[in-house]
């Protein structure tokens, strides 16, 4: 009996025990478990922050290198946050002070304030993204030119909750714009002004080959008034005044006396084929003078109204830059030929870079003529509707041509195939019929063959000189 309660007393025992061990065991593996969990999201936590933090870093350096801020507004709350860029861009450290939206306009220009804080609201109850600029001043007094771009977080509601954005620093690039404007417009002056030479050079050439012309008349008249002996019929009339008394027995008798009405006779002859010639000339004279009157006007006429846009027809501009050139072509003796479309529609152009451009192919043809050396030098101009909205000029010379390795590069600025030559004339051409509208083009079937340079132009409306004026200025 005793036995049996011994044994009966151990198991009772191992019971209890592995009725207690079990469960104990099995919390014990959960809690292993939960704890390797927690460690695990722990770890993974940190591991989150880290990458949170690095990428925070690289936004921070991003922002900072990009010079472009980012802000956030809690439009309830009225909070503002800032990133470090932003408080930079705004010349101040980071996180500084809190920033509201209020206190946030204080920064802006006085002159943006208004325009911006109603930007902002008008964006606020549109609800759609904005884009602005807008100038702010900082601590220091500098004032820096600020893009600002944004956009909205809605509620599950509809309603905005907040707005977020970017403020890039563009103060460089703004600067950076004004000098290439800047630039732009002094190497368009340097285009005006160097067209402007052109004209002047061919107004100049154009003179100097009138005057050329009116010297060698001048000569000639010189010569012929030397070369009129007047000394014979002088001693005549001496002769004839000393025997006045006896002129008649003079005349009838004396070997002399016979032979003086002979030779007054042809003492007047050659006096009036003197005189024919020395008013031909004369005549030539005037009429290079009057040539040299026309070219000077028309180039004050032209020059007087460099820079405007009107509505002119296109033969009145091709035959004003023929006359300019009438004289060389004249001593070059190049055969103009005229091919002018009847009703042409006028142009809208500013005449004085139209005659730029002319005057510029035209003695490039001479010139182009000059090299080739043809039988005969045929310079076609003609002049046609291109359609729906353009008239085209087109000059074609039968002169050395162009090769086709070079007319990519005709209308280069520097770029020149003359030994005395700028480069600027085709360039600013070039330039000029871009700015009017058009274009000036080129095509040569190489050397040897000639060139035909199309200057194309738009056809003239009341709404389009208008407008070409108000862009002009």
């Amino acid at each position: 009996m005793a036995g049996f309660a011994v044994l009966a007393a151990i198991s009772l025992v191992t019971f209890i025990t592995r009725s207690i061990t079990g469960p104990l065991q099995q919390q014990a593996a959960e809690l292993n478990r939960a704890n390797e969990t927690l460690q695990s999201e722990i770890t993974e936590r940190r591991r989150a922050e880290a990458q949170l933090r690095r990428s925070e870093l690289q936004l921070a350096t991003a922002q900072r290198i990009a010079r472009i801020g980012s802000w956030e507004w809690d439009v309830s709350a009225d909070r503002m946050i800032w990133s470090e860029e932003n408080y930079r861009i705004h010349g101040l450290k980071p996180h500084e002070f809190e920033i509201s939206y209020e206190a946030s306009l204080q920064f802006v220009h006085p002159d943006d304030r208004a325009t911006s804080d109603q930007l902002i609201k008008n964006a606020l109850v549109e609800g759609k993204p904005f884009r602005f600029e807008q100038r702010v001043i900082r601590p220091d007094g500098t004032t820096r030119q600020i893009q600002q771009r944004g956009d909205f977080l809605r509620e599950a509601d509809g309603a905005i909750a907040k707005l977020f954005g970017t403020a890039q620093d563009v103060t460089e690039k703004k600067q950076v714009e004004a000098d290439r404007e800047t630039m732009h417009k002094q190497l368009l002056e340097t285009s005006r002004l160097a067209g402007m030479a052109e004209v002047a050079t061919g107004v100049l050439h154009n003179v100097g080959n009138v005057l050329t012309s009116l010297s060698v008349s001048v000569t000639l008249v010189g010569n012929q008034l030397r070369r009129t002996d007047l000394g014979n019929l002088r001693r005549a009339i001496k002769m004839l005044r000393v025997k006045t008394g006896s002129l008649a027995e003079f005349l009838t008798t004396d070997p002399k006396g016979r032979l003086l009405p002979e030779f007054l006779d042809v003492a007047a002859d050659q006096l009036m084929d003197d005189q024919a010639k020395m008013v031909a000339e004369i005549t030539l004279v005037s009429r290079h003078i009057e040539h040299i009157k026309e070219i000077v006007t028309m180039q004050q006429s032209y020059a007087r109204v460099s820079g405007a846009f009107e509505s002119l027809p296109v033969v009145k501009l091709v035959e004003d830059a023929l006359q300019m050139n009438a004289e060389a072509f004249r001593r070059h003796q190049v055969h103009v030929v005229r091919e002018l479309a009847p009703d042409l529609a006028e142009v809208c152009v500013d005449r004085h870079k139209v005659l730029q451009i002319l005057i510029n192919l035209f003695s490039n043809a001479k010139y182009a003529m000059d090299a080739q050396n043809p039988a005969t030098k045929r310079l076609v101009i003609r002049a046609e509707m291109v359609p729906p909205d353009k008239v085209r000029i087109l000059v074609r010379d039968n002169g050395i041509g162009i090769a086709a390795n070079l007319l990519v590069k005709i209308f280069t600025s520097g770029f020149t195939t003359k030994k005395d030559g700028h480069g600027f004339g085709l360039h600013s051409g070039a330039n000029a019929a871009k700015e009017m509208g058009g274009s000036l083009t080129v095509q040569s079937d190489g050397v040897g063959h000639g060139a035909s340079f199309i200057l194309d132009l738009p056809v003239a409306t009341a709404k389009k000189v208008e407008t070409a004026n108000l862009v002009a200025t």
